[in-house]
């Protein structure tokens, strides 16, 4: 721990925030050490942190030296609009990045109270701003805040945009010097943005809908809600009425705006545990749907009957589901056009798709921001087709150019109908899927770690020929070390990443990626393993499993 630094948080606190002094007075010699050691940076998702006290926590003083380094990077005048979720403590960040970028000169459009991350990203384009700040830490435990940022097209910074922000950040000598304009009600630069920006969204959202006429079959489709203590709320019920749709439960015990999420402490709707008080609503309203959004409402979580019980989708049967729905609309002409865009853990079954029927495939590193960037950058808007992530990120129409709950949630609800006009579900379609092109079994292993993991050990064993060998593994590549070992076919691609990142190919179609996450301390493993049926696909994702807690053990002592 840095007392030089501790010491000057003491005296600006005491001169600025009495009850962060009390808190760094009194906090554990433990907790301490964790506040003071290192500061908080930018990941895959932002910058996010726990909330606390000190330079590698999220609070007012830490949101300002973010937002100052980013107001730095602007030109005077710039529009930037702000919004912010649920989370302790979003408003008042929002406020305190509000009365930074005025200070600086720049114009602030600042949402008149929560909302959700795609309605936010909308109004950047809406109001041709040109970037947008949206305080949230996605689906992250309570204990979390964040930051992302987004440029003119709404689409979150990637790593270039971000390297000079770090730069104006690493300038600022003093954090407790820093402008800002503590009353920022009467700035003449402030424009508050309110229900006009929802009713344009949800008009806007309309364009998902490929035969919209679905929703208004005489016979509804009962389903069942869940925000998560989130935003999603505040769009939802405004968007259900807006197409006509009235068959449907929220689970009200999850639906207060609570930063301390009650009755989701994980408001992550990967996580089946957050589907249980839904499911019990879904059981008394024979729902034939579950739809969860996280806290800012951008992942879409899913779970749909299946003989009388609940079955959780996982973010890639979700995405490769809506692909499917999409490739219906188009003819082959069409489709060659076309490019989905995907991230290197999720699944391969696009590629599969894309051989059939003729569409362009392009896959990037983990997080959205890359998908994002890609459209207006790479390919135009009218190319891009669909892009999806494994972890409950979709983008079906670029209105906004980043994962959004609310597009996925809609075509959803008409492809239910549509397929049950046919006599077949949600299920009965995927199934047909897997027995077309196989199945395909993912699989995400979490371990949390003490501090960002550090993979060299493992890489530097996985690159001896013999260890792939003994393994059973094809190839192997390290996208942070730039390290491709084994047969040349199997290699991906010439990635590079200042992240710890690592892909195993055991196949031509399985493989599996070790990667640290962006966001919190923690190590994740992705399979995805391909076989004919799917007992064998799980037979073989043991088998590898084995393998690679053997390998972290020897080499990680996990």
């Amino acid at each position: 721990m840095n007392e030089l630094v501790f010491d000057k948080w003491k005296i600006g606190t005491k001169q600025q925030d009495i009850a962060m002094y009390q808190e760094l007075t009194t906090i554990s010699k433990e907790e301490l050490v964790a506040c003071f050691t290192g500061e908080l940076s930018f990941g895959t998702g932002g910058m996010r942190g726990v909330l606390g006290v000190g330079p590698n926590r999220m609070n007012r003083f830490t949101v300002r030296q973010a937002i100052y380094g980013f107001a730095r990077t602007l030109p005077k005048k710039a529009k930037v609009v702000i919004g912010y979720d649920t989370r302790n403590m979003s408003k008042e960040f929002a406020q305190e990045a509000a009365g930074v970028l005025l200070a600086n000169g720049q114009r602030v459009y600042l949402f008149d109270e929560y909302a959700p991350t795609p309605e936010i990203v909308y109004a950047v384009k809406t109001y041709v701003a040109d970037f947008g700040i949206v305080i949230t830490a996605s689906h992250n435990p309570k204990e979390y805040n964040g930051i992302k940022l987004y440029n003119n097209r709404g689409s979150q910074l990637v790593p270039e945009e971000i390297a000079p922000i770090i730069e104006q950040v690493n300038q600022v000598k003093d954090i407790f010097s820093i402008p800002v304009k503590k009353s920022i009600s009467k700035e003449p630069s402030l424009f508050i943005l309110g229900t006009e920006v929802d009713k344009a969204y949800i008009t806007a959202l309309q364009s998902v809908c490929c035969q919209a006429d679905q929703l208004q079959q005489e016979e509804s489709l009962p389903f069942i809600y869940t925000p998560l203590h989130g935003t999603g709320q505040r769009i939802f019920s405004r968007l259900m009425q807006y197409i006509g749709q009235t068959d449907f439960l929220i689970c009200q015990k999850q639906t207060a705006t609570d930063g301390s999420f009650f009755h989701a402490p994980a408001p992550n709707p990967e996580d089946v545990s957050v589907f249980q008080l839904s499911i019990e609503l879904a059981k008394k309203h024979s729902a034939e749907l579950i739809f969860a959004t996280d806290p800012d409402a951008d992942r879409l979580g899913v779970m749909i009957k299946v003989d009388g019980k609940y079955q959780k989708l996982t973010g890639n049967q979700v995405g490769i589901l809506l692909l499917d729905y999409l490739i219906q609309q188009e003819t082959p002409l069409e489709l060659a056009e076309k490019v989905v865009l995907s991230t290197i853990v999720s699944t391969g079954m696009v590629h599969a798709l894309s051989q059939t029927h003729g569409f362009h495939v392009r896959q990037f590193l983990t997080g959205f921001k890359y998908i994002g960037h890609c459209i207006g950058d790479e390919i135009t808007e009218e190319e891009f087709f669909f892009g999806f992530e494994e972890s409950c990120g979709y983008l079906i129409k670029p209105i906004v150019q980043d994962k959004d709950a609310f597009q996925a949630m809609l075509l959803l609800l008409e492809m239910a109908y549509y397929y049950r006009s046919k006599n077949q579900t949600l299920w009965t379609r995927l199934t047909a899927l897997y027995q077309q092109y196989g199945y395909y079994l993912n699989e995400l292993e979490t371990i949390e770690v003490s501090g960002q993991p550090d993979l060299t050990a493992i890489s530097k064993q996985l690159s001896k020929k013999d260890t792939l060998k003994k393994l059973g593994f094809k190839a192997f590549e390290d996208y942070h070390r730039e390290i491709q070992i084994g047969d040349p076919a199997f290699f991906q691609s010439d990635i590079q990443t200042q992240e710890e990142f690592l892909r195993l190919s055991c196949d031509a179609d399985s493989w599996i990626c070790i990667r640290s996450s962006g966001t919190e301390p923690k190590l994740k493993i992705y399979y995805e393993m391909v076989a004919k049926t799917q007992t064998h696909a799980t037979e073989k994702l043991s088998d590898y499993q084995k393998k690679i807690q053997q390998l972290l053990k020897s080499e990680l002592d996990f």
